[in-house]
């Protein structure tokens, strides 16, 4: 949905602009973080009207901890939560990833194969992106 998206990149921005590269918050570390609230039992937790936003913020304190996440993104999260926006996070963490890509002057490129390609071939192909761009 366009609507999600446009949300869901504002909150990007929003905590893009307060991270410091101290914070070594990396794309990948994001994506992890989506697959871990990809969770069904947390998926339900949040869609289920029955748990209050109380219990969904507890819950998600116990993942942080857990997780030993860093304080900002808890605290992030917990907005999300607040705002009844965590179902975003996939589409927050995507344009985030686009957001740190640009600020590292990264390029991503997807290769689809009929074959498994080789180490030799994926540098192969590495390099000649890399030449391109």
């Amino acid at each position: 949905m366009i609507f999600n998206k446009a949300i869901a990149r504002r909150y990007a921005q929003g905590f893009f602009s307060n991270i410091s590269k101290e914070d070594k918050i990396t794309s990948e570390y994001l994506l992890n973080l989506v697959n871990i609230f990809k969770d069904e039992n947390l998926t339900m937790i949040f869609s289920d009207p029955r748990f209050s936003i109380q219990e969904r913020k507890a819950v998600v304190k116990k993942v942080c901890q857990s997780l030993s996440l860093h304080e900002m993104l808890s605290n992030f999260l917990l907005l999300l939560v607040e705002k009844q926006r965590i179902q975003l996070l996939p589409e927050i963490v995507m344009s985030l990833r686009y957001l740190i890509d640009e600020s590292l002057q990264t390029k991503r490129a997807l290769i689809k194969s009929a074959k498994v390609l080789a180490e030799k071939e994926i540098d192969d192909i590495t390099k000649i992106l890399v030449n391109i761009f």
